[in-house]
């Protein structure tokens, strides 16, 4: 099953590259490598990655102007930054230009696989088995658990992985109210580490609002209770 996956890298030094790819290779996985931004885009038209791991300190763009740049075209695979920082302001800023993980430099053979893995696992292998197909309606929209898409009436609306997941999830518990730790657990659960921080919830919150709702600041669907969490309302 590994062997499908196509792992995408895009890393400047070449010894850190050689390593990533050796170890992704002795797993199973098909993999690529790229050294900067501009051959990486211009090769993207003729593969199909799984997963993208992405280095923010690159020559001309950075690993932040890369990610805007895909999810900008709509591009929906996960992204795992890679990056020697480790605040905490680096790691909303990944999440908020559409990563979806983040490793600090240096991470061991283990953690890197097991990222990699669960980030797999969690965008393609769970959605793909779950038997549940029934849609879901709310407002003017449907919801496809069988094709894992999203359509306000004819219109199909690009959400990512973790997006469907956690609008998923508030669907078939419309009505309910959930505070951050318990989104984390439900949603999350099984995912790495970094997913700890209860302000992811809220990063991709505002991102589900920003395509399902008229007025984000405003929400009608998605409705914030104040001192307790969230809760999805299918007005």
């Amino acid at each position: 099953m590994k062997s499908d996956y196509l792992i995408v890298s895009i890393e400047d030094d070449l010894s850190v590259a050689k390593g990533l790819v050796l170890t992704l290779e002795s797993t199973g996985y098909h993999v690529l490598h790229f050294r900067e931004a501009d051959e990486f885009f211009k090769a993207l038209p003729g593969i199909s990655p799984a997963l993208l791991l992405l280095d923010v300190r690159l020559p001309g763009k950075d690993g932040y102007e890369i990610c805007r740049e895909l999810r900008g075209r709509g591009e929906l695979f996960p992204v795992i930054m890679l990056t020697a920082r480790d605040e905490d302001r680096d790691k909303i800023n990944g999440l908020e230009d559409g990563a979806d993980d983040y490793i600090v430099k240096p991470y061991s053979r283990g953690e890197l696989l097991s990222r990699i893995h669960a980030r797999l696992r969690r965008s393609y292998g769970t959605f793909s088995e779950n038997s549940e197909k029934q849609d879901f309606h709310f407002g003017s929209f449907r919801l496809s658990r069988e094709f894992m898409s999203l359509k306000k009436e004819d219109h199909e609306i690009d959400l990512t992985p973790i997006e469907y997941k956690l609008l998923s999830f508030f669907l078939k518990n419309a009505g309910q109210t959930f505070n951050r730790s318990e989104i984390l657990n439900r949603v999350w659960s099984g995912d790495s580490p970094h997913y700890g921080d209860e302000r992811t919830v809220d990063v991709h919150i505002r991102h589900l609002r920003e395509k399902i709702e008229e007025s984000p600041a405003c929400p009608c669907f998605l409705k914030t209770i104040r001192g307790v969490g969230y809760t999805f309302l299918k007005v």
